[in-house]
């Protein structure tokens, strides 16, 4: 049996979304089943086509997840955290990150044309303070391929930048602290391991004080 066998029509499955959409009714698990198929592409252009369509979708539903949330937040606040953010499929943490990218695009801070694919790594950029904010639009930072990587790249050397001489001196003064106390713990050891095993004893080269 052939993938093509399994294959629904991209307009079939546009009817079924869109009745899905239309209907105050739920959407089937059949319905949902049909509109995520996968179709029986036959040349390059169409799976670039197809796979952007849905890397699309993505980007649209992390969206619309945090806007829900937003939304909720306001009307429910009593009962935001314990009753909805408890009961839904990922933790506090990640729909406090859907909140704060859907807050960025509605507020207009960010372009919806510019959020990235990943709800991470938009995160990541709109909640860089304004300057540094500003600093990657200036760097073309701020559109939607951006990627993580380079995102950690641009924060990590605005923090190289930020280092002072003086910054230098007092973590170097923290290193030699941290260092000098492994020094000290170390140098207990030895003089713990020496009282155990004499002062005669060498591995490889004497036998312990009482051996037979």
């Amino acid at each position: 049996m052939t993938l093509s066998n399994f294959a629904v029509s991209k307009r079939h499955g546009n009817r079924l979304a869109a009745a899905a959409i239309e209907s105050d009714a739920p959407e089937t698990g059949r319905t949902r089943i049909l509109t995520n198929s996968i179709l029986d592409l036959t040349s390059e252009a169409e799976v670039v086509e197809e796979v952007s369509k849905l890397w699309g979708e993505t980007q649209e539903k992390f969206l619309a997840i945090g806007r829900y949330l937003r939304r909720a937040k306001e009307r429910f606040p009593g009962s935001f955290e314990k009753r909805i953010i408890a009961a839904l499929p990922f933790g506090k943490n990640i729909a406090y990150q859907l909140r704060i990218v859907a807050e960025a695009v509605d507020s207009g801070r960010l372009q919806e044309d510019n959020l990235p694919r990943s709800y991470a790594t938009a995160f990541l950029l709109v909640s860089l303070p304004a300057p540094e904010y500003e600093e990657a639009k200036r760097r073309d930072l701020v559109r939607a391929n951006v990627t993580r990587g380079e995102i950690a790249t641009f924060k990590r050397e605005l923090r190289a930048a930020r280092v002072t001489p003086d910054d230098r001196r007092k973590a170097l003064y923290r290193e030699r602290l941290s260092l000098q106390g492994e020094i000290e713990r170390l140098q207990g050891r030895l003089a713990a391991i020496d009282a155990e095993i004499g002062p005669n004893f060498i591995e490889g080269e004497c036998e312990p004080a009482n051996a037979e």
